[in-house]
């Protein structure tokens, strides 16, 4: 079985969640005899080999121009992609990220009569900001019954029957719900030709053979939107057990937060609730993933905030195998994120080595956390409840408890590696 991979941006190993969840599967899938090779944007010519892997880039992007971005303006992509497909000639190319530049690859794919499928990893596949106002930062958790994005221009025009609208799948009374929303004239054109481009990204999704989901959550999300409920697959996710890890009880608590250093991941909640905290042990609090400028001196002010209350360790980018490392070596792992999250990874890997997570109580992150039972969760946004259960758990002997819970209870089951490589088999044998 031969697998093509569609990585939506440049591949460079590791980087973020889905570098990392994409590495492991063509991993899993070469050590269980398939054939992988990965596709993604960039300039290269021929292939490179990047972690073993054999890597193809093509050209997405010929320029900055409005219309490109939008997938309108042909390319060089068309020709590249049908002529490394026709010489690899894969079973299956699995699509890893979806846009508006993707149709026409998606339309080659289908041509070329070779399975897909699409494993959505953002929820602003389905976010109105992503798809109509030029999103470049933090998306809405893809409510359907209400727009809850915080920068939207539209917020307070844009309501539930805007949406129903394109969950039908038709442009009737998008000029007429505009003039009522009173967009001028001048807007009017940009956001009707982003309503018919949403259209036709909803018709592309539907033409997945499947499409693979991280959560529950966003499986309804899909369906609400006009996805067919019978083409989505929700992926089991899990890792099997790593280790037998018990924490031992030591007047220091080492705790970790592991992700991009900004608000949408909430390091600065995570941050302030430390600072209203009060602890009767020691905390060393672990920082691990990207600094991003935006957010970076709102951190620095808060990290120089906590400096009398708890000791920090700042790591930047570092490999998985640190990051796990770092795991292991943890009683606590925090997940304070504000965004909308998918299959965050962390948790994955906490669970696997029986380390307790507190996380958010909202999207992806509730589908992996069952609270006392494998986790902690919090009210989403909550600086005094993310304190209160902070307190709770260090002040407290409830996180031995919750590993010895967790090296006891831990069920063993098919790992999400091994669901791919058993849906796989039952796409081909479909033909």
């Amino acid at each position: 079985m031969k697998i093509c991979i569609f990585h939506p941006y440049e591949f460079n190993g590791e980087v973020g969640g889905t570098d990392i969840y994409v590495l492991q599967l063509i991993r899993f899938l070469q050590e269980n005899g398939c054939i992988c090779f990965l596709v993604c944007p960039g300039k290269s010519i021929g292939y490179k080999i990047i972690k073993s892997i054999k890597v193809y880039e093509v050209d997405l992007y010929p320029d900055n121009s409005f219309r490109s971005v939008e997938g309108l303006k042909k390319t060089n992509c068309e020709n590249q992609l049908h002529l490394l497909l026709k010489q690899e000639n894969p079973d299956i190319v699995h699509f890893h990220g979806f846009g508006k530049p993707y149709l026409s690859m998606l339309n080659l794919v289908k041509y070329l009569k070779i399975k897909t499928i699409l494993t959505p990893h953002l929820a602003s596949l389905t976010c109105m900001k992503s798809s109509l106002l030029d999103y470049r930062n933090n998306p809405c958790d893809g409510s359907v019954a209400q727009i809850k994005c915080s920068i939207c221009l539209y917020k307070q025009k844009i309501n539930s029957s805007f949406l129903s609208i394109l969950a039908a799948h038709t442009e009737n009374n998008i000029s007429t719900m505009l003039r009522n929303l009173g967009i001028k004239n001048s807007g009017k054109f940009l956001l009707s030709y982003r309503v018919e481009n949403q259209i036709n990204l909803i018709k592309g999704i539907n033409s997945f053979d499947r499409i693979f989901t991280l959560n529950n959550w966003y499986r309804e999300v899909l369906i609400k939107n006009g996805i067919v409920e019978n083409k989505i697959l929700n992926l089991k996710t899990s890792y099997k057990k790593i280790s037998n890890l018990f924490v031992e009880d030591t007047n220091e608590v080492q705790v970790l937060f592991a992700g991009r250093q900004n608000n949408p991941k909430g390091l600065p909640l995570l941050l302030m609730a430390i600072e209203k905290s009060r602890f009767n042990k020691n905390v060393h609090l672990n920082i691990c993933g990207p600094i991003i400028k935006s957010d970076e001196q709102k951190i620095n002010f808060l990290l120089h905030s906590i400096n009398q209350k708890v000791s920090v360790s700042k790591y930047g980018n570092i490999t998985h195998e640190e990051l796990v490392s770092k795991v292991k070596r943890s009683q606590l792992v925090v997940l304070p994120s504000v965004d909308s999250e998918m299959c965050p990874l962390i948790v994955l890997e906490a669970q696997a080595n029986c380390i307790p997570v507190l996380g958010a109580d909202h999207t992806g992150i509730s589908d992996l956390i069952t609270e006392g039972k494998n986790g902690f969760l919090f009210r989403r946004n909550n600086i005094d409840d993310l304190r209160l259960k902070l307190e709770r758990l260090i002040n407290s002997n409830q996180l031995l408890e919750m590993n010895k819970t967790l090296n006891k209870s831990f069920v063993d089951e098919q790992s999400f590696l091994e669901n791919h490589l058993i849906h796989y088999r039952k796409l081909i044998e479909e033909r």
